[in-house]
């Protein structure tokens, strides 16, 4: 190409479905092959014309009316005023598409990760954000982390327990019968086809479900399930049987007490407040990361302190 005003005259006729003669057509193809994705943003936002009404027109003649009797010399008239129609049509076009099109350019972008268990057991995966899943046979997720919305944000199929790492975003599990939203947390979804009674069981933290337009929250040991077209909120009867299979242990080995302590409070958003001088404490232990209560008592043990419940489930406070 000569000139920028070549190609856009060019590209003006091929978006017009006018007659290119052969060496335009070649000196097309040849810019298209230099500058393919400048054409296929181009092309996509020409596209979008088809779905728009055709109410707004850029009446390019009239313009260059306005325009011809300040020129001179009418060669350079004439020659001037076709580049200028086909450029006046493409901008305008250009115009009305860019703020139709907008979204095509500055969508956020999202990462999705897919996870699917197609085995006979149960499955530990761990998601972007170190938080972890158990994923029960024929289960599956897909993660999406949306930095635009400041939420990590799940769709699952299924029965699957979340460990989620509590970061200072919103952790959001849809389904297709309810959604629920954490900070951080451990909880049970179970919406497999073969479940008659969809529903959601708390192991720590605190949830809120959002099932049939009601809103519920729920804490530790407690549960929400689907029945008969309405939302029934009650206590786990057995969560040690119910979590047992979810266990989630953790290793220590001669870490100072408030390593732990900042572990746990990272994990399950459960805080175990120290007194003077216990932080200094170095311990060995396996704890897990469900049974907070046993947890709280075998620190204060290995502590050689006592053990105050100030919230169950929420708060503790180890002192000598």
């Amino acid at each position: 190409m000569k000139n920028k005003y070549d190609i856009d005259e060019l590209l003006a006729r091929h978006f017009a479905n006018e007659q290119l003669s052969d060496d335009q057509k070649l000196e097309l193809e040849t810019w298209i092959k230099e500058n393919s994705k400048e054409f296929q943003s181009l092309s996509k936002l020409i596209q979008g014309m088809s779905d728009t009404p055709a109410d707004i027109h850029f009446d390019a003649v009239r313009a260059w009316d306005k325009v011809e009797s300040q020129l001179a010399e009418h060669a350079e008239r004439t020659s001037f005023r076709r580049r200028m129609l086909y450029i006046g049509s493409v901008a305008a076009s250009l115009i009305l598409l860019f703020s139709l099109g907008f979204y095509y350019f500055y969508e956020p972008e999202v990462d999705a990760q897919r996870y699917v268990n197609a085995g006979d057991t149960e499955q530990l995966i761990v998601l972007p954000d170190s938080s972890e899943v158990t994923l029960s046979p024929k289960a599956s997720l897909t993660f999406i982390a949306d930095a635009s919305d400041k939420c990590r944000k799940v769709e699952m199929q299924g029965r699957a327990f979340f460990s989620v790492k509590k970061n200072g975003t919103r952790f959001q599990v849809t389904t297709h019968c309810l959604t629920v939203e954490v900070l951080g947390t451990s909880f049970l979804v179970d919406v497999a086809s073969s479940n008659a009674t969809p529903g959601v069981f708390v192991a720590t933290g605190k949830v809120r479900v959002t099932a049939l337009g009601e809103e519920t929250m729920l804490v530790a040991n407690e549960k929400a399930e689907l029945m008969q077209g309405k939302v029934y909120k009650g206590e786990i009867k057995n969560p040690q049987r119910l979590f047992d299979t979810y266990r989630h242990w953790v290793q220590f080995d001669n870490v100072p007490v408030t390593d732990i302590t900042d572990e746990v409070y990272q994990q399950t958003g459960v805080r175990i407040e120290l007194s003077d001088g216990l932080g200094k404490n170095k311990v060995t232990t396996r704890i897990d990361m469900l049974d907070i209560d046993g947890l709280a008592a075998e620190l204060s043990l290995l502590c050689g302190c006592k053990c105050d419940t100030v919230i169950v489930g929420k708060h503790y406070r180890l002192y000598e």
